[in-house]
């Protein structure tokens, strides 16, 4: 620590405690940032859950009862303030001052502690620009744990209201994304056996103190979702947790020539490639027998095992999109083997061949987007660390005889490989404020053309792909007229807000929506694909026996604004999606 900094914290100390005055720094480089980089949210499932939270709906994903907390906020507080952006701010505060406290609890060197944390804030500071409730909940989790076993290993004297504390913030993982809470223990499972092992002075009954809180939550989450929540919410949850374990997953790529689905369900092939594509407003032709007939039918589930080369491809894939991380974790790797015995070498090597191995078995079987795989990278960093600290005291003691000393020339490489690593960093996340320009750009035009539509318009955007208000920056939401209503598709679709949204518009249910669509002046449809606007058509002409024709209204941003009209005129043509064709031939 440089003089200036050394009098500037003694300083403050005396008002404040170090737990303090790192929040408050954390707050306010937080705040640097978001002012000086443009900013966005991670994934679209952050702009379903804010309208979700204002109109006072039971949310998804989210725990129920942070949902109903977050709701006063905008219902009695301030209804345009973004609460939900900056409670998961403060989250991501919170995280960051836990790791940097327990950095300085486990680290006396302060140059290894300067380039640990650089390190370290810089792959953050990508989840900062980029803000998402599952990076949020991940990263509590884990800074939350980590803060426990280094305080329980630490201490002196341990307080009972420090570890509650410490128990309540690892809660609100739960709290933020229900699943993440089993994730984070899952990857840090090895360590916390290791952890456990080692510790001393019976501690035990804290792990129970730590826990409650968690216990608690989960249990009134539960408890509120089965009394306190409507029939339809139910019934949307189980209809979601049917339809969510199909999309962006590899059983719809894999089924899109199966004809046994088509035959089950009584399904066109475009019926099939409308579902994929998150077109599927009608309650009776995608009802949740109709989904489950895919699994029963699926050719993923006939597979006894992916072929090798595919195996290799994803494989390949993955190391491409987390390159970074990976020689990060090599760095990581490399620091303690020149630092350490070999009984700490070999704990951190199985250690991280197991989070290795989980990350590719998701990324294999389910997804893992970089919105979850970044966090538990960071996880995976973290915990290296918790295991070198966790075995360096035994060392230090003699009981381990293979403890070696550093030469000169170790300390030369990793300064080398540390730079190499952070000049990396620096790029990605520059790489990241250039993409979240450019969107937001695309955003404003998309944004002028739907203000210019008349009053009390209903519109319908192409899923994902349609407005994309996720690179909006989370402090300041699309500036679309009060008097537009949006219907939102994807996982949305059939929730509490869903058919709060067909009523505004005219209609109680979504197999009554389409065909309102057809010569309604209010009605429009923003379009991004053409193989899209083809499967609209093609859904028209086979379930209402209608062949519409489309009327430009507006284009904006590789966007396009569509009234239509049931007339028996051509549909415009255009020259034909080969993507498109392939699915539905």
């Amino acid at each position: 620590m440089t003089p200036i900094l050394k009098k500037t914290y003694d300083a403050l100390n005396i008002y404040l405690s170090k737990f303090q005055i790192i929040f408050i720094t954390v707050l306010f480089g937080m705040g640097l940032l978001l002012l000086l980089f443009p900013n966005s949210y991670w994934a679209n499932d952050n702009i379903g859950i804010i309208p979700v939270i204002k109109l006072g709906f039971t949310t998804s994903f989210m725990s129920a009862i942070l949902g109903r907390f977050l709701s006063l906020f905008y219902l009695y507080i301030h209804y345009g303030f973004p609460w939900y952006a900056v409670f998961l701010y403060l989250i991501h505060g919170l995280s960051i001052t836990f790791f940097i406290y327990s950095a300085t609890l486990a680290i006396s060197n302060g140059t290894h502690l300067f380039r640990i944390l650089l390190l370290y804030l810089v792959i953050y500071s990508m989840m900062v620009l980029r803000l998402g409730y599952n990076a949020a909940s991940i990263m509590i989790g884990a800074n939350s744990l980590l803060l426990f076993c280094l305080y329980l290993k630490k201490s002196v004297k341990i307080r009972r209201s420090v570890i509650f504390l410490l128990g309540i913030s690892f809660s609100f993982s739960y709290l933020l994304r229900t699943r993440s809470i089993y994730g984070i223990i899952i990857f840090s499972l090895p360590v916390l056996i290791l952890f456990f092992i080692y510790l001393k002075n019976r501690k035990y009954p804290y792990i129970l103190l730590f826990l409650l809180p968690a216990i608690l939550f989960i249990g009134l989450n539960n408890y509120y979702t089965a009394n306190f929540t409507s029939a339809r919410y139910k019934e949307y949850v189980e209809y979601n947790k049917v339809r969510g374990r199909f999309h962006d997953f590899p059983i719809s790529e894999d089924n899109i020539q199966n004809k046994r689905i088509l035959d089950a369900n009584d399904w066109s092939r475009n019926d099939y490639v409308a579902f994929s594509s998150w077109f599927f407003h009608d309650e009776n032709i995608f009802s949740i027998e109709k989904i489950n007939n895919i699994f029963e039918h699926s050719v993923t589930q006939d597979k006894k095992g992916l072929p090798l080369k595919e195996i290799a491809g994803n494989i390949g894939i993955f190391c491409y999109t987390y390159l970074i991380y990976l020689i990060t974790l090599v760095f990581i790797l490399l620091t303690i083997g020149f630092y350490s015995s070999h009984r700490t070498v070999i704990m951190s090597l199985v250690y991280s061949m197991y989070c290795l191995g989980g990350m590719l078995y998701m990324n294999e079987s389910y997804r893992f987007p970089e919105r979850i795989g970044i966090p538990v990278f960071l996880l995976v960093y973290s915990y290296l660390a918790l295991i070198f600290i966790i075995t360096k005291t035994d060392y230090a003691d003699g009981i381990d005889s293979g403890n070696r000393k550093v030469r000169p020339k170790y300390d030369r490489i990793l300064y080398v490989f540390y730079t190499a690593v952070l000049i990396l960093g620096v790029f990605a996340v520059k790489w990241e404020i250039i993409r979240i320009h450019s969107k937001q750009s695309d955003i404003n035009e998309i944004v002028d053309a739907i203000n210019r539509l008349p009053s009390d318009s209903v519109v319908m955007f192409q899923p994902a792909r349609g407005l994309e208000p996720v690179y909006y920056s989370p402090l300041k939401s699309p500036a679309i007229k009060n008097d537009i209503n949006i219907i939102t598709g994807g996982w949305n679709i059939f929730s509490e807000r869903y058919y709060y949204q067909t009523r505004k518009a005219g209609v109680e249910n979504g197999q009554d929506l389409f065909p309102y669509l057809i010569d309604n002046d209010r009605l429009y449809l923003v379009i991004a694909s053409s193989s899209y606007k083809r499967c609209v058509a093609t859904y028209f002409k086979e379930h209402y026996q209608n062949r519409i024709s489309w009327i430009r209204v507006a284009k904006a941003a590789g966007r396009t604004v569509y009234k239509i009209t049931g007339n028996e005129k051509e549909t415009q043509r255009r020259k034909p999606d080969n993507n498109y064709q392939r699915q539905a031939e």
